[in-house]
């Protein structure tokens, strides 16, 4: 699963460097914005069947626990 998503994401960067010498205009920008987001949900949409598979092996104990480090709102956001 990493893997795949390591590859994918190393097209977007010899893209991104291949337009490092100009700078971008406002299209690209926006351009630039929506592939990452259509990247982030590429990634979830890989990751979310292997979570779910972790999540229902786990205790209710496990899943409580799990629950408190991460929030009611999922896991800490990667930055």
């Amino acid at each position: 699963m990493g893997l795949d998503i390591a590859r994918r994401h190393q097209g977007e960067c010899t893209a991104h460097q291949r337009n490092a010498g100009r700078p971008p205009s406002l299209l690209d920008g926006i351009a630039e914005e929506e592939a990452m987001l259509r990247a982030r949900l590429a990634d979830l949409q890989t990751e979310r069947p292997v979570l779910e598979a972790f999540y229902r092996a786990l205790t209710q104990s496990q899943r409580s626990l799990l629950e408190q480090q991460s929030g009611p709102e999922g896991p800490p956001q990667q930055r």
